[in-house]
C-alpha cells in the first residue's frame, strides 16, 4: 500500500509552542518591531540579545520613548550595572533640538555617545558611526592590537591607525594592496574587529542603534590563523 502524503501543515494552523509570544522590541537599527520569542533566525537572536541584554534597563527606555515621544535614552542604574561588572555604561545622548525631535527615533548621525569605564572612571565621548574610541579604549584595557603585516616591522597600532600605519611608514595605500598584503591586511582587521565586539558586548550597555556597527560573524580558523603571520 502507497505511504500517504505527509501533511503539510502552515505557520497559521500549527499548534503555537507554549513559551511563543510576540512582543515589541528596539532593534539594533533603533527601530520598533514585533518579534516572535524564541527567536527563529540569526537575526532575531541578535534583536533579542541588543533589547534584552540589559533588558530592563533598556525596555524601560523603550516604555518610556514610546509614551513620550522623547528619544533621549534613560541613564542605566548603577544597581542594574553589577549584572555586568566590569561594563562600561551608557550615560546619556546630548539633548535634540526641536527639529530632530520630529524624528520618532532616535539617535542622529551626529550625536554622541558617552560611556563611563568601569575599568578607570574615564568618560569616553564617542562619535557615531565608527565606534573607535570605545573600541580603542577597551582594546587598550586588555592588550588588544593590531601587528603589521610586514615581518620587519614591528610596530602595533589600533583599528584607527593601522591603514595609516601602512600609508605613512611603508609608503603603501590600503586600497592599493594587491593579493596577499591585501588579504592580510583584511584579515587583521576582522579579526581584530570581532575580537573587540565580543569584549563590547560582553562588558558594555551598548546604545541599542550603535550595535549595528558590529560584525558579529566569527572569523573562520583559517582567517585567525593569516591574521597572526606577516609577509
Amino acid at each position: 500500500m502507497a505511504d500517504s502524503a505527509p501533511q503539510v501543515t502552515n505557520d497559521a494552523e500549527r499548534e503555537p509552542d507554549a513559551l511563543e509570544h510576540s512582543e515589541q522590541i528596539l532593534t539594533s537599527t533603533g527601530t520598533v518591531q514585533n518579534a516572535l520569542f524564541p527567536p527563529q533566525n540569526a537575526a532575531g537572536l541578535l534583536n533579542m540579545f541588543n533589547a534584552f541584554r540589559n533588558g530592563s534597563a533598556h525596555m524601560r527606555w523603550l516604555q518610556y520613548m514610546m509614551a513620550t515621544g522623547n528619544p533621549q535614552p534613560v541613564a542605566v542604574p548603577a544597581g542594574e550595572s553589577a549584572l555586568f561588572p566590569n561594563c562600561i555604561n551608557c550615560l546619556s545622548s546630548p539633548a535634540t533640538s526641536a527639529s530632530q525631535k520630529t524624528s520618532a527615533f532616535p539617535f542622529r548621525e551626529q550625536q554622541k555617545y558617552v560611556f563611563k569605564c568601569s575599568f578607570c572612571k574615564e568618560t569616553i565621548f564617542n562619535l557615531k558611526p565608527g565606534l573607535y574610541e570605545i573600541r580603542q579604549h577597551v582594546a587598550n584595557h586588555h592588550g588588544l592590537f593590531i601587528s603589521c603585516i610586514f615581518k620587519k616591522c614591528t610596530i602595533r597600532s589600533q583599528l584607527r591607525e593601522f591603514g595609516g600605519h601602512i600609508h605613512k611608514v611603508h609608503g603603501k595605500k590600503t586600497a592599493e594592496l594587491k593579493g596577499d598584503e591585501a588579504l592580510l591586511y583584511q584579515a587583521k582587521r576582522d579579526v581584530f574587529k570581532y575580537d573587540t565586539n565580543v569584549l563590547l558586548l560582553r562588558y558594555m550597555d551598548m546604545p541599542p542603534n550603535s550595535v549595528r556597527n558590529m560584525d558579529l560573524l566569527p572569523p573562520t580558523e583559517a582567517k585567525r590563523a593569516l591574521a597572526q603571520t606577516a609577509l
